[in-house]
């Protein structure tokens, strides 16, 4: 995992020596797997049970499925909620929906699209049933890569996340919210109730260039992804 540093100049990587898994003579090539970007977050079954064994109540996921069945139905009825749905589950650059909408074409009612939105509506309607995959609102909830604070401002038990607010586009942007307060981390996949975490989230202007990202202290005996893998 890299992290930019705006303090580095030119083209300057820097390696932790944890980070030197095997060692690779001749010329190398740095490939990059994925970037940040703002990501929706799901719940599902394993998370679901371990949060109800902590005492979260069982009407709380029975309000979220009941909300995500909802919004499924009102997709194939409801102009604006349909060029919401197809918006945010398929590539951004597909098509303009929204503007179809506004311009008189019935996303709702148009053969093609139509047909889209019955898809999308099968496939995520099998997914909550088979998988209780149950989406939570990006105001409430990303998937985030996490990284760490070589700053080292941060004390043990905090965080920092600074998040895109537009989720729709799947990129970042300059159009951020930073976080504040306690809030619940977990990893993919989590088993066991040590597997979710409550941290302090909390601003740090000199991670300010970090987006879409969680940032964990490098501060402390262990370091918390460390703690929430159960590693010994």
């Amino acid at each position: 995992m890299l992290l930019i540093d705006p303090t580095l100049e030119g083209t300057n990587i820097v390696f932790r020596k944890s980070m030197e898994k095997f060692s690779s003579p001749g010329n190398t090539r740095l490939e990059i797997a994925r970037t940040s970007a703002p990501v929706k977050l799901q719940l599902n079954r394993p998370f679901i049970a371990i949060l109800n064994d902590l005492g979260i109540r069982h009407r709380t996921f029975l309000k979220l499925q009941e909300d995500a069945l909802n919004t499924l139905m009102k997709i194939l009825f409801e102009e604006e909620k349909a060029a919401s749905f197809l918006l945010s589950r398929t590539p951004s650059s597909l098509f303009p929906y929204k503007e179809l909408s506004g311009s008189g074409i019935y996303l709702t009612t148009e053969p093609y699209f139509r047909s889209l939105l019955l898809a999308l509506h099968r496939h995520y309607g099998e997914k909550l049933k088979s998988k209780a995959n149950i989406p939570v609102d990006p105001s409430q909830g990303r998937n985030m890569l996490g990284v760490l604070d070589e700053t080292g401002i941060l004390n043990y038990g905090e965080v920092f996340i600074q998040c895109t607010k537009d989720i729709s586009k799947g990129e970042t942007t300059k159009d951020t919210i930073i976080i504040k307060g306690e809030v619940v981390v977990t990893k993919n996949p989590c088993l066991l109730p040590g597997d979710v975490r409550k941290f302090i989230a909390v601003d740090v202007p000199e991670l300010h260039h970090v987006v879409d990202c969680i940032v964990f202290p490098s501060r402390g005996l262990r370091p918390h992804p460390n703690e929430m893998a159960g590693l010994y």
